[in-house]
């Protein structure tokens, strides 16, 4: 759990960094479709992961990460 911990971490704060980058020096629709790139980019690794036995850990926390951050995307974004 501890490594799942570590992964939704740096999967949560990667998102919002680059949402918060893109916000900043382009529109915030930029920042929601750079997200949405990297979210559909990860996804199929993910996916693949899942089964084996030390990388479902990290698939976990990685996949955590990416989805708590989502709100935090679109409120930069938008808000």
């Amino acid at each position: 759990l501890t490594v799942s911990l570590f992964f939704a971490v740096v999967a949560f704060v990667t998102m919002v960094a680059l949402a918060r980058s893109l916000a900043a020096e382009a529109a915030g629709w930029v920042a929601v479709a750079a997200a949405a790139l990297l979210t559909s980019g990860v996804t199929p690794s993910l996916w693949l992961g899942r089964r084996i036995a030390v990388v479902r850990w990290i698939v976990l926390g990685t996949a955590a990460g990416l989805a708590l951050a989502w709100p935090g995307v679109l409120l930069i974004a938008f808000g």
